[in-house]
């Protein structure tokens, strides 16, 4: 399990790199590009193996290699194919590809290797292995981690209007999806011969979501199959199929959307990834040590403490809910009652966040065995409350009122709000799922 947390957790970090340097708007060279992703990939297996025991760091750093070079052929694979002369013939698979796909898996081992080396050489001496679901715990949050660059990705096609950049589904005009020639001047051809109307920027941000949506299937379904066989807990278990299954269902709808042209599927299908992220992000909790070690014993709390965080974290995650719904139905039909609404709905919002986040810091709860997390949580809580207040504000003011932003600067204000918004979400579910704990850990009075 150590392993594939490690190599996962790699793979994204390479993954949000590669997209960072490849976005079409720097126009960052490939010789500038490629070295930021490898210097990226590798602190990635550093880190990793920093928290190891000197011992096993390079094994297990090899071996996080391994599975980060194999999961990351999923975004490695749009180098394999070449564009063609006709459409199709795009996609097809260019000669020595089996050969450059071993020598990317190699290059992870590689990196793995050196950066196990390294891991060990900072690893605290005292360091121990730790058990199953520890790690089971980590892979949560590596899942987790996926979410944010796909939910980034997803604002973005909707602050550009790419929606439909990409208008056939599961294949990219008319290629394998992970074979799609993404960043050659064939696709950039492509996007200009296309029907849609669409630039290659668009092109680029709508097939990425696709390689990001990918990986984090594949990420669920490792997540499902070890919950399924490590957590004893049959809810948690419960909460893992639902969390694999939502993850399957916005693939679906993903699909659909390109397949009907439906700006409600659009919008119904970024509510759901929001949503999906929180349920990870509540199974990442339920499944950490601090969760499962906190039981009425060690962590009695006064019942009117509890009484009140469980009612405001409630409160928040619903009004949040409630937010999401506003700002998805304006950012998709920009009718202006909504956005007012939207707006009134955003005061209360950030006041009962910012009360539910105090209310997790008070002196009680951090003097208790899950003070540090709760706290934590509620630091976040309120802090990007009051973030994500003044970042709507910004778009407001700056952002426009059009579907499509008319620039870059203005798409990234937009997408930013929204990608806040979601991170805002997943901490008010952590800090629900928190306050039932609380709750049920309560000290019984006489």
């Amino acid at each position: 399990m150590s392993a594939l947390t490690g190599g996962f957790g790699a793979t994204v970090v390479m993954a949000i790199a590669w997209l960072i340097t490849h976005l079409p708007w720097l126009h960052m060279p490939e010789q500038t590009a490629i070295p930021c992703v490898l210097v990226a990939w590798l602190g990635a297996f550093v880190c990793f193996a920093g928290t190891l025991p000197r011992s096993r760091s390079v094994r297990l750093g090899l071996s996080a290699g391994l599975v980060s070079g194999l999961s990351g052929l999923l975004f490695f694979g749009t180098t394999l194919a070449s564009g063609g002369s006709t459409p199709e013939s795009v996609g097809q698979m260019v000669p020595g590809a089996p050969l450059r796909a071993i020598g990317f898996v190699l290059l992870g081992v590689g990196l793995g290797l050196i950066g196990g080396v390294i891991g060990g050489l900072i690893a605290r001496p005292g360091a121990v292995m730790r058990d199953a679901p520890h790690w089971l715990a980590r892979f949560a949050l590596v899942t987790s981690a996926a979410v944010v660059p796909l939910v980034f990705i997803g604002g973005l096609v909707t602050s550009t209007d790419s929606g439909m950049a990409v208008p056939d589904w599961p294949r990219t005009y008319g290629a394998n999806m992970f074979l799609y020639p993404l960043g050659s001047h064939v696709a950039e051809e492509m996007a200009k011969a296309s029907a849609a109307g669409k630039t290659y920027e668009q092109v680029f941000v709508e097939h990425s979501h696709r390689l990001f949506g990918a990986f984090l299937g594949l990420a669920a379904i490792v997540l499902l199959i070890s919950t399924v066989a490590i957590d004893r807990r049959r809810w948690v278990k419960v909460l893992a199929w639902i969390a694999f299954l939502l993850v399957l269902a916005q693939g679906l709808l993903g699909g659909w959307r390109v397949l009907e042209d439906s700006r409600l599927g659009a919008m119904v299908h970024g509510v759901l990834a929001q949503l999906t992220f929180g349920v990870v992000v509540g199974l990442a909790v339920v499944l950490s040590d601090a969760f499962r070690a906190a039981t009425p014993e060690t962590l009695p709390i006064d019942p009117r403490l509890a009484r009140r965080a469980k009612a405001l974290t409630t409160g928040t995650l619903h009004s949040l809910i409630l937010q999401l719904l506003l700002g998805a139905a304006y950012r998709h039909f920009r009718h202006i009652h909504i956005l007012w609404t939207h707006i009134l709905v955003a005061l209360v919002v950030v006041i009962i966040a910012m009360i539910a986040g105090f209310t997790l810091t008070s002196e009680p709860l951090r003097r208790s065995s899950a003070g540090r997390v709760v706290r934590a949580i509620g630091i976040a809580l309120a802090g990007f409350a009051i973030f994500q207040f003044m970042l709507g504000w910004l778009a407001f003011l700056v952002a426009g009122r059009d579907l499509k932003a008319q620039s870059i600067q203005d798409a990234l204000v937009r997408t930013i709000h929204q990608a806040d918004g979601a991170i805002l979400l997943a901490i008010a579910v952590a800090a629900f799922v928190w306050g039932r704990k609380l709750w049920r850990c309560r000290v019984q009075g006489p």
